[in-house]
């Protein structure tokens, strides 16, 4: 997977991703193959984080996380 950690826009509907945003390209989801939880680095006051992996219709394979409200794409695999 390729590091990116930038900040992405995540369109939702009734608690499944649809869409991913990110560095003016658009991915479509088809489908969550995996979803996780990381409590944060509480010693370094880390915030927990909301872990999704999702794949595209074309085979892409995105991880985003949720903190506090916003969305980052982490990596991608294309």
């Amino acid at each position: 997977m390729r590091l990116i950690m930038q900040k992405a826009e995540v369109i939702t509907q009734d608690g499944q991703i649809l869409q991913v945003k990110c560095q003016g390209r658009t991915y479509p989801v088809q489908d969550t193959l995996r979803h996780w939880k990381f409590g944060g680095q509480w010693w370094l006051d880390g915030l927990p984080r909301e872990y999704y992996l999702v794949q595209t219709p074309t085979g892409t394979v995105l991880e985003i996380f949720e903190e506090v409200l916003e969305w980052t794409l982490s990596a991608i695999q294309d």
